[in-house]
């Protein structure tokens, strides 16, 4: 089951959350930490979700979105994922965002995922490639 999580609950269940979106935030090359996450969860400017395990109840996947306004369209941009369990959840997941882009007028998802997830997300496609590149 997908949960969006209200700014006001993300507090109290941040020490359960905080470790599934960790090792996804590490992958930000020091752009982010996850005090940043809490912080723009609280603020509203992004939205907590959670994943249930169905056999133990508990959570056991996390996840972040932001919504963005561009001059032409409205997107629904996932920012982190991390959890464990993902054949039981990813679905889901999947169908609830598309939902909550589709009630608030969002007409494109987007977002940086493994190359496994463009199979589990029906309709989405791969869009160019990552580059970074740190300067020293």
């Amino acid at each position: 089951m997908i949960v969006r999580i209200t700014p006001d609950w993300a507090v109290k269940m941040w020490p359960t959350v905080e470790p599934l979106l960790a090792p996804a935030v590490a992958e930000t090359l020091g752009c982010f930490e996850t005090p940043d996450i809490l912080r723009d969860i609280l603020n509203g400017n992004v939205q907590l979700w959670t994943a249930a395990d169905p056999d133990t109840k508990s959570i056991c996947a996390a996840m972040t979105t932001q919504i963005h306004t561009y001059p032409r369209r409205k997107s629904l941009r996932v920012e982190f994922i991390g959890g464990t369990r993902l054949h039981f959840w990813a679905k889901d997941f999947c169908a609830v965002l598309d939902d909550f882009a589709r009630e608030n007028g969002i007409t494109l998802m987007e977002g940086a995922f493994r190359r496994g997830w463009v199979r589990m997300w029906p309709g989405s496609r791969e869009h160019g490639v990552s580059l970074v590149k740190e300067l020293v």
